[in-house]
Formats: structure tokens, sequence, C-alpha cells
């Protein structure tokens, strides 16, 4: 069974999360999706989530 046998497009996430929360897709899997080529793909996400959130980026991949 994989992502795409769920239909909960949060993965089960929402139960344990309270406010608000987006889902992006990568083009990567679970022990991918946090090195190269997926990096040029989520960094940024994370960078925009950090800049509208008040958070700090320490991008230097």
């Amino acid at each position: 069974m994989g992502v795409d046998d769920i239909d909960d497009v949060g993965l089960g996430w929402g139960r344990w999360i309270t406010g608000a929360f987006a889902v992006h897709d990568v083009p990567a899997h679970h022990y991918s999706i946090l090195r190269e080529p997926a990096l040029d793909h989520v960094v940024p996400m994370i960078d925009e989530a950090l800049r509208v959130h008040g958070g700090e980026s320490r991008a230097q991949y």
C-alpha cells in the first residue's frame, strides 16, 4: 500500500495538528525527499512557509 492508495491527502496528520497545514506534491519518496534533486522542490516550500509564519531560514544546501 502506498500513499496513492489513501483518500486523506493529509495522510492522517490532521488529527495531530490544531491549525491549518498545507500539503505539497514532491517528485520523491520517503527515502529521497531530503536529497537532491528533491531538495530543489522542498527547500523553497520550507523557506516560504518560514517567511509567511515568521520563522528563519538557514538553508545552506
